[in-house]
């Protein structure tokens, strides 16, 4: 029997070979292509438990076949509200990468910097199809690693003057100001309230783990993008009927927490409000932003296909730079 060989990644390898250029491209390559019919992957529903009041444990896989890459592979991973306090990040996940025709993985690495690196990137591409191209002013809602993320994917396409960011805790908005600020060069400012912060801005990030909406739909200004990764959990639900556009990420994995939520707090959305999928504006079936002063918001909890797109492009990197150990499966 011939041996199987893995390339294992770390988290500090994928830090070595990926950078933020690759994966807003890669994750653009992934919208178009699911636009195209040429990812096949399954939406599963994610084991959500409390083990306190409002305090939960989420576990989901994310399997994907990326056709014009020729791999299929899964993400598995979950988060819990009680990882913070434990000095932990509140989402941790690995990738497994497999050959499509004998199933045999060749890859296996860390999958919590790439959730983090993608999460941005999709988010940036949602941006790049429904927020003004001429968008200069950026709020960041959360200065978490997410936060940091969001801020330098969508530096990747938008000449940003001016960011403003928020943060629960103020120290950490403090903090993020100075190591981003000197990290990309940009002029950042940390601000004691929501409302303040996206006061005149462009593009509102969304990158919270609040259970309650952290910015209201009437602090929304005429021609605001809104990049909302938690879905309308951290951000006005009233924005998802006000809104010009409502686009989800994709049809079949954004579709069912829309009229079953996840949490019992939070309401129902209506499908009717949807105006499309990103897909369908990446690949022309409708049009993005149409004029200035529309509201736009893009929502998606992430899927396998931009997992496993990135985690691919991670190995070919380090391939070629020979990083990573190589473990033999059998």
């Amino acid at each position: 029997m011939r041996e199987c060989e893995i390339l294992f990644l770390n988290r500090n390898d994928i830090k070595n070979v990926l950078t933020m250029k690759i994966v807003v491209e890669t994750c653009d390559d992934v919208i178009k292509w699911i636009g195209e019919g040429k990812v096949e992957q399954k939406h599963v529903t994610p084991i959500r438990y409390f083990f306190e009041e409002r305090k939960r444990s989420i576990a989901l896989p994310h399997p994907a076949f990326v056709k014009p890459l020729n791999v299929i592979g899964n993400k598995w991973g979950g988060g819990s509200d009680v990882n913070f306090g434990k000095g932990l990040p509140w989402g941790t996940a690995e990738i497994t990468l497999n050959d499509p025709i004998t199933m045999h993985p060749f890859a296996i690495m860390d999958g919590t910097e790439i959730t983090t690196l993608r999460t941005a990137g999709h988010a940036t591409i949602g941006a790049k199809y429904l927020a003004r191209k001429d968008s200069e002013i950026v709020s960041i809602i959360g200065c978490g690693f997410i936060g940091q993320s969001h801020l330098s994917a969508v530096n990747e396409i938008f000449k940003i003057k001016e960011v403003k960011v928020f943060d629960i805790k103020k120290e950490k908005a403090r903090e993020y100001s100075e190591v981003m600020g000197k990290k990309l060069n940009l002029n950042i400012k940390p601000f004691d309230s929501p409302q303040e912060a996206v006061k005149h801005a462009d593009i509102i990030c969304m990158g919270t783990t609040s259970l309650e909406p952290v910015i209201l739909e009437e602090w929304i200004e005429p021609g605001c993008h809104v990049a909302a990764i938690y879905a309308f959990i951290d951000l006005d639900q009233k924005f998802s009927k006000k809104a010009d556009k409502w686009v989800l990420g994709n049809w079949e994995r954004d579709s069912d927490w829309i009229e079953k939520p996840s949490l019992p707090w939070v309401h129902a959305l209506d499908k009717k409000d949807v105006y499309a999928d990103l897909s369908e504006i990446a690949v022309g079936k409708k049009p993005g932003r149409e004029k200035k002063t529309e509201r736009t918001v893009v929502t998606h909890l992430g899927m396998g296909a931009f997992d496993v797109a990135v985690g691919y492009q991670a190995y070919k990197l380090a391939i070629g730079k020979g990083i990573g150990v190589k473990l033999k499966l059998f």
